[in-house]
């Protein structure tokens, strides 16, 4: 994917998890390559980089959240990992 079109799918899913009250922007890292930063303002360290290659949104450490042709679902999935849940012991 062209670099353009990785920046126009990260937009989207930063369009997607701002519904589920998530902060996202596009950054770049030192090479140019594009991701989007995630950030839960409940808990800014629940945060992840996301970034797009084969056609799929990726988590940073590699492994794929779903494909860049449902950012709704993938949203809905970095949403989830990101939560800061209620019941957990503290």
């Amino acid at each position: 994917m062209a670099g353009e079109e990785l920046v126009a799918h990260l937009r989207r899913l930063g369009d997607e998890v701002a519904e589920f009250g998530l902060r996202a922007r596009v950054c770049a890292e030192r090479n140019g390559w594009p991701y989007l930063r995630v950030v839960n303002p409940e808990a800014e360290t629940m945060a992840e980089n996301v970034s797009c290659a084969t056609g799929a949104y990726v988590w940073s450490w590699g492994d794929r959240i779903g494909p860049v042709g449902n950012p709704r679902r993938v949203a809905l999935v970095i949403a989830r990992v990101l939560a800061v849940r209620e019941d957990a012991p503290g």
